[in-house]
Protein backbone atom coordinates (compact mmCIF):
# COMPACT_ATOMS: atom_id res chain seq x y z
CA UNK A 1 0.00 0.00 0.00
CA UNK A 2 2.99 2.51 0.85
CA UNK A 3 4.50 1.37 -2.36
CA UNK A 4 1.42 2.40 -4.41
CA UNK A 5 1.23 5.54 -2.60
CA UNK A 6 4.45 6.63 -3.42
CA UNK A 7 3.59 6.37 -7.32
CA UNK A 8 6.82 7.75 -9.58
CA UNK A 9 8.60 9.19 -6.36
CA UNK A 10 11.97 8.95 -6.18
CA UNK A 11 12.40 7.70 -2.81
CA UNK A 12 9.44 6.45 -0.59
CA UNK A 13 8.10 9.01 2.36
CA UNK A 14 8.05 7.75 5.74
CA UNK A 15 4.85 9.34 6.47
CA UNK A 16 3.12 6.90 3.50
CA UNK A 17 5.21 3.48 5.43
CA UNK A 18 3.83 5.22 8.84
CA UNK A 19 0.17 5.08 7.46
CA UNK A 20 -0.41 2.09 5.62
CA UNK A 21 -3.44 0.15 6.26
CA UNK A 22 -2.17 -1.96 9.34
CA UNK A 23 0.33 0.08 10.44
CA UNK A 24 -1.29 0.23 13.86
CA UNK A 25 -1.53 -3.42 14.35
CA UNK A 26 1.96 -3.93 13.54
CA UNK A 27 3.70 -0.99 15.65
CA UNK A 28 5.24 -3.15 17.73
CA UNK A 29 6.99 -4.90 15.05
CA UNK A 30 7.81 -2.00 13.81
CA UNK A 31 9.61 -0.63 16.90
CA UNK A 32 11.18 -4.10 17.52
CA UNK A 33 12.31 -3.82 14.31
CA UNK A 34 13.85 -0.16 15.20
CA UNK A 35 15.18 -1.66 18.89
CA UNK A 36 16.73 -4.97 16.58
CA UNK A 37 18.65 -2.46 13.68
CA UNK A 38 19.73 0.31 15.93
CA UNK A 39 21.41 -2.28 18.94
CA UNK A 40 23.18 -3.80 15.59
CA UNK A 41 24.62 -0.36 14.55
CA UNK A 42 25.49 0.25 18.42
CA UNK A 43 26.96 -2.92 19.20
CA UNK A 44 28.72 -3.18 15.26
CA UNK A 45 30.16 0.77 16.36
CA UNK A 46 31.74 -0.68 19.83
CA UNK A 47 33.58 -3.68 17.95
CA UNK A 48 35.28 -2.02 15.61
CA UNK A 49 36.22 0.91 17.73
CA UNK A 50 37.60 -2.36 20.54
CA UNK A 51 39.11 -4.02 17.02
CA UNK A 52 40.89 -1.06 16.60
CA UNK A 53 42.74 -0.93 19.92
CA UNK A 54 43.67 -4.52 19.54
CA UNK A 55 45.33 -3.86 16.01
CA UNK A 56 47.21 -0.79 17.75
CA UNK A 57 48.06 -3.32 20.76
CA UNK A 58 49.53 -5.66 18.21
CA UNK A 59 46.71 -8.57 18.78
CA UNK A 60 47.42 -10.39 15.83
CA UNK A 61 51.02 -10.53 15.93
CA UNK A 62 50.19 -12.25 19.90
CA UNK A 63 47.73 -14.77 18.57
CA UNK A 64 50.04 -15.65 15.86
CA UNK A 65 52.45 -15.86 18.51
CA UNK A 66 50.48 -17.63 20.66
CA UNK A 67 49.01 -20.08 18.14
CA UNK A 68 52.82 -21.31 16.94
CA UNK A 69 53.86 -21.89 20.90
CA UNK A 70 50.72 -24.34 21.36
CA UNK A 71 51.98 -27.90 21.13
CA UNK A 72 50.62 -30.17 18.64
CA UNK A 73 46.96 -31.63 19.25
CA UNK A 74 47.87 -35.58 19.87
CA UNK A 75 46.51 -37.42 16.85
CA UNK A 76 43.52 -40.13 17.13
CA UNK A 77 45.99 -43.08 17.69
CA UNK A 78 47.28 -41.46 20.68
CA UNK A 79 45.27 -41.73 24.04
CA UNK A 80 43.22 -38.58 25.18
CA UNK A 81 44.84 -36.11 27.25
CA UNK A 82 43.36 -36.80 30.70
CA UNK A 83 41.44 -40.26 29.73
CA UNK A 84 42.72 -42.99 31.66
CA UNK A 85 45.92 -45.64 30.15
CA UNK A 86 44.33 -47.24 27.46
CA UNK A 87 41.66 -45.71 26.62
CA UNK A 88 41.40 -44.92 23.04
CA UNK A 89 39.48 -41.16 22.03
CA UNK A 90 35.76 -41.85 21.25
CA UNK A 91 34.96 -42.39 17.46
CA UNK A 92 33.38 -40.36 15.65
CA UNK A 93 29.54 -41.19 13.61
CA UNK A 94 29.98 -38.82 10.80
CA UNK A 95 31.31 -39.61 7.63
Amino acid sequence: AARARAGDAKDLEPRLAASGPNAQAYRGLAAMATYHQARRELLFDRFVAFWEVLQREGFRARLAYAAAERPPRPSHDEDTPGAPSGVAPAESTTP
